[in-house]
């Protein structure tokens, strides 16, 4: 994720990324999609227009929905008993929406990740009154056209030889468990969505072949030179200005997305946290600390725990008071924002300046890297698009996908380019 303190590393990439994140999350892995803010299209009932940057605004569009998903309830009640209603709902969720190549997407697939996006998602959470009884057209159009692509990205990967396999998929199965809140809890969880150990364990396979297929297949046509990165840094320089910063070291706890039913999970990650800061402040090293208490999974994504420099407005406002506070060496009490619970440690704090190149230049590269990676990605998934056999059951569906095929960009907008080395 790139620095806070560098404005337009920000910026989201056009993303198969995101794309990979929906299924991931879907299946708990611990993972957070980013957000970029704003307010959903109004619906029209008539298939959607792509907007511009397609995909990554077409995420944007599915993660700022506020429309209720199909099935999360209304008014009205339906005649049939719960037993019955149940197993209908079941026999519904296996009905085969669309082909993809022959390989089925399922109602209950798509609905999932409607439910998902527009009502658990703590980017996409609206509360009822403001909700629509279901997800409109434009909606599942976006949503069918991201599993379809998912499909196709999926096969590839799977065929390529990117599943883990052994004792590497147990490990990420144990890890996706745990950040489940444990078996009972997935469980619970599966048995709820009608899914066995077996779906789950699939589901993890692939969501990593997935990942190690855009991470491996791409990177060495994704290679960004010293003149690219330089030549980025002096033409965004006004974005490497920063405000008074800190130097943050960071142990974070996330929080399940919804209390319900969960606070005897919540209370376990508090006392847990409680516990980490009580050995940080008695002077134990904060750094050995943040591997103790992270797992993997959030040890990724949080950089081990190292915030590096984070301006002023740059980070959540739950944090940014006491962590300005700070001097340099001193820790914070424990912090909570809406998705997790935070201890954080000033290493070092710094005026408001200009960030030199030489700094700045790893996420660059980074960054620009990033960038040609997901085109590429795009690229290919295109190609498979264009030779794909997509047959969509639902008329008004199909009409609605195929409007929408016709009118989406066929290839994603390229990556800068500079100079030789």
């Amino acid at each position: 994720m790139p620095s806070a303190r560098f404005r337009i590393l920000r910026l989201l990439p056009p993303t198969l990324l995101f794309l990979l994140s929906l299924l991931a999350l879907s299946c708990g892995n611990g993972e957070t999609p980013p957000s970029s803010g704003g307010g959903a299209e109004e619906s029209s009932g008539t298939a959607p227009q792509p907007p511009d940057g397609a995909p990554a605004a077409e995420a944007k569009a599915v993660t700022e929905a506020e429309d209720k998903p199909r099935g999360s309830g209304g008014a009205d009640k339906s005649p049939l008993s719960e037993e019955a209603a149940g197993t209908a709902a079941h026999a519904d969720a296996d009905e085969v929406v669309c082909l993809v190549n022959g390989d089925p997407i399922t109602r209950g697939t798509l609905d999932t990740q409607l439910s998902f996006q527009l009502n658990d998602s703590p980017f996409g959470d609206q509360t009822d009154e403001f909700r629509p009884a279901s997800p409109s057209l434009e909606q599942r159009v976006l949503v069918l056209d991201i599993l379809i692509k998912l499909e196709l990205a999926a096969r590839e990967a799977m065929n390529g030889g990117f599943a883990p396999d052994g004792e590497e998929l147990n490990g990420l199965v144990k890890e996706a468990m745990e950040n489940y809140g444990g078996e009972e809890e997935l469980a619970r969880a599966l048995s709820e969505s009608g899914e066995s150990m077996d779906d789950f364990t699939f589901q993890i396979k692939r969501n990593a072949a997935l990942k190690n297929w855009r991470d491996a297949a791409f990177l060495e046509n994704a290679r960004v030179t010293d003149s690219e990165a330089e030549e980025y840094y002096n033409q965004h320089i006004e974005d490497a200005t920063h405000a008074e910063e800190v130097n943050t070291l960071q142990i974070m706890f996330p929080l399940p997305f919804s209390d319900t039913g969960q606070p005897v999970q919540r209370e376990k990650i508090r006392a847990k946290a409680e516990e980490a800061l009580a050995l940080a402040k008695n002077g134990a090293n904060f750094e050995d600390l943040i591997p103790l208490y992270m797992d993997q999974t959030t040890l990724a994504a949080s950089n081990n725990g190292r915030m590096g420099w984070v301006a002023r407005g740059a980070t959540f406002p739950q944090l940014e008071e006491d962590l300005f506070a700070l001097k340099p060496g001193e820790i914070s009490e424990i912090l909570e924002t809406p998705f997790s619970l935070h201890i954080l440690k000033a290493v070092d704090t710094r005026p408001p300046g200009v960030i030199p190149f030489q700094e700045l230049k790893p996420e660059i590269v980074k960054f620009l890297s990033e960038q040609k990676i997901d085109a590429l990605v795009q690229e290919r998934i295109n190609e498979l698009m264009e030779t794909a056999d997509v047959k969509i059951t639902d008329p008004e569906l199909s009409s609605a996908w195929e409007e929408y095929r016709r009118q989406s960009p066929k290839t994603p907008e390229p990556a800068p380019e500079g100079g030789g080395d």
